[in-house]
């Protein structure tokens, strides 16, 4: 799966990161994912006029985010 685009609410919502893939998939992060009270969800798409927040680059995100994705997106 690659990464199509990467959005930030800038803490709008409790998923604060949306990350869309090439297939049309997105994976919602918040800032700390690997917390017992973090996010980290698959959805199946996003729907139209949804306002994700600013675009960014992935070496935008925080570090402890970046692991997480990587850890997502390559199978174990």
């Amino acid at each position: 799966m690659r990464i199509k685009a990467i959005h930030d609410n800038k803490g709008k919502t409790f998923d604060r990161y949306t990350v869309i893939m090439e297939d049309g998939s997105a994976l919602g992060l918040s800032h700390n994912p690997e917390s017992p009270i973090g996010f980290s969800q698959w959805g199946e798409a996003v729907a139209e006029g949804v306002d994700l927040g600013k675009p960014i680059l992935f070496q935008e995100l925080p570090q402890q985010v970046q692991q997480h994705i990587k850890m997502r997106l390559i199978p174990q």
